[in-house]
């Protein structure tokens, strides 16, 4: 229990004199979410209790305080639906790689980015509610996230958008092999509610990363390729 003192025995040897010490140690124990700490006070002085309490609060609040912070960190990082990394991290993660290509002397050095629109999503939102809309994100974005590399992250990065960072694969690889895995779990029917059925409905493309393009210039082909995909109705490799 919170701020109880529990004293224990410890038998010791010390060096090869066989001699057998007792010393007392007092262990208080602090349960957060998903552990549990033990403060051990060594050769404690009863005389001085309140003080060893006192202290014990300390490191009590401290745990608390750095596992809430984990928390925090963890709903600052990704979207509270789907468990993808958020648009901000996909802005640091983007210009992470872009670094990476830029910096290097290796020219297979490169990267491409997935792009996946997720289309009729305001009509389920209309017709059945926001909970079953976000039921589809729910379901679409864990298939993206089974489906990648264990190298590649996925990344919400608007209402019905989502894009997959491919680390050192060429806009063929993406194509080729990464993109099938995906759409293969992606593509099937979710249930909606009694006998609906929703079958995604998905535009989606593929950009390269070239050395020297600027940032600005790489954002910009990637809303193009993904404009042409919803036009075309066809996957986009650019």
């Amino acid at each position: 229990k919170k701020n109880q003192l529990q004293n224990i025995t410890i038998n010791k040897t010390i060096g090869d004199s066989k001699e057998v010490l007792q010393e007392f140690f007092y262990i208080l124990p602090i349960f957060t979410k998903e552990s549990i700490f033990y403060v051990i006070f060594d050769k404690f002085d009863s005389k001085h209790k309140s003080k060893y309490v006192l202290a014990f609060e300390a490191l009590y609040c401290l745990f608390q305080t750095c596992e809430k912070n984990d928390l925090l960190s963890k709903y600052t990082m990704t979207d509270n639906i789907t468990g993808c990394y958020n648009f901000n991290q996909f802005q640091k993660a983007l210009g992470v790689e872009i670094s990476k290509i830029d910096r290097a002397i290796d020219k297979d050095v490169i990267f491409s980015i997935t792009l996946i629109e997720v289309e009729e999503l305001t009509k389920i939102n209309d017709k059945y509610g926001y909970t079953y809309g976000d039921m589809v994100l729910k379901t679409i974005s864990k298939g993206i996230r089974d489906k990648i590399r264990n190298t590649d992250d996925a990344y919400r990065i608007s209402g019905n958008k989502f894009c997959v960072i491919n680390t050192y694969a060429t806009k063929e690889v993406c194509e080729s092999y990464i993109l099938p895995r995906i759409i293969g779990e992606i593509s099937k029917k979710i249930h909606i509610k009694d006998n609906k059925y929703y079958i995604p409905n998905l535009n989606i493309a593929i950009v390269q990363y070239r050395k020297g393009t600027t940032r600005a210039q790489f954002e910009n082909l990637m809303e193009e390729s993904l404009k042409k995909a919803r036009d075309t109705k066809e996957i986009v490799v650019v």
